[in-house]
């Protein structure tokens, strides 16, 4: 997670690991409701490190996920974990 200033200057930066299990060879998953609980608090950290109001921020963007699927349920609920691409 990054928090940039218009010019494009970087003001903080934080990151986290990332839990993944390999329910078989060759696959890799992670789950959902993990992975936003860390996004999350990675956001924290980087909006607390900055020191700005969160309601200052103009944008925000996603990236990094890369070739993968969250199967979601009717209800929009997880139906098992992500699965991502190695």
């Amino acid at each position: 997670v990054a928090l940039f200033a218009l010019d494009g200057t970087e003001v903080a930066a934080a990151s986290c690991s990332v839990e993944t299990s390999s329910p078989e060879d060759g696959w890799m998953e992670r789950h959902p409701d993990q992975d936003w609980a860390d996004t999350a608090e990675t956001i924290r950290k980087v909006i607390d490190g900055a020191g700005v109001p969160s309601d200052s921020i103009a944008g925000v963007g996603c990236t990094g996920f890369g070739n993968g699927l969250y199967p979601l349920d009717s209800a929009g609920r997880p139906v098992r974990q992500a699965i991502t691409s190695g």
